[in-house]
């Protein structure tokens, strides 16, 4: 009973209940972002966000301490994936989700500004999905669009980056020094996933579903 009693009381806590309010909020505003761009949260993408979290959440058990609570996580890759795919309201919020549920599993507890981290991930690596002349599942890209995956990746970290400082800053009173080392090693690891195996991983599938354009 201990792990369940702790991730009630982090959800119930000032952070999470915070945090929660403002993943609600992001994710509405997203939402309304992404219809006036002509897309919307149909089932398929919000079961896509579903189940990136789920692979997210489980497969981050896998991963490589590289300091002070900070590790790598191949599984980064996925919300990279997401995004791009499905746009950056599920990438938003296969990260957040799977990021708590990481958490949950492994502590009992959720570090709730850093799961802002990893949605913020997610959100940036789907912005290239609101381009009317990228779809990943029909194959549809320019020469910009791998430019602009690396940029907003960049962005992406400085975004989660500054939400996860003022959170552990304000919400969890932590020292400065240290979120500042755990956020530029977090940086560096999650930019060398994204960057070597996420971003990678959306081209192949334009490419195979432009393999499988031209077949049928």
């Amino acid at each position: 009973m201990e792990k369940p009693n702790a991730f009630l009381a982090s959800l119930v806590s000032l952070p999470g209940l915070v945090c929660l309010v403002a993943a609600l909020l992001t994710a509405f505003l997203l939402m309304r972002t992404e219809r006036r761009k002509g897309r919307t949260l149909t089932k398929a993408r919000l079961l896509a966000a579903a189940v990136g979290a789920l692979l997210y959440g489980f497969l981050s058990i896998y991963s490589l301490p590289i300091g002070s609570n900070t590790t790598l996580r191949p599984a980064v890759a996925i919300l990279t994936v997401t995004g791009a795919v499905f746009g950056p309201t599920a990438g938003f919020l296969a990260g957040f989700v799977g990021h708590a549920l990481n958490d949950a599993l492994a502590y009992g507890s959720v570090w709730w500004s850093w799961a802002f981290l990893s949605a913020m991930v997610g959100l940036f690596g789907g912005l290239v999905a609101l381009d009317h002349d990228f779809d990943a599942l029909k194959g549809l890209r320019n020469n910009l669009h791998g430019l602009m995956m690396y940029i907003h990746a960049v962005l992406g970290l400085f975004a989660g980056s500054f939400t996860a400082f003022i959170g552990d800053m304000l919400l969890y009173h932590e020292s400065a020094q240290k979120v500042w080392i755990e956020i530029i090693l977090a940086g560096i690891a999650n930019f060398s996933v994204i960057s070597l195996v996420g971003i990678p991983l959306v081209f192949l599938i334009l490419r195979l579903r432009v393999s499988k354009g031209k077949e049928s």
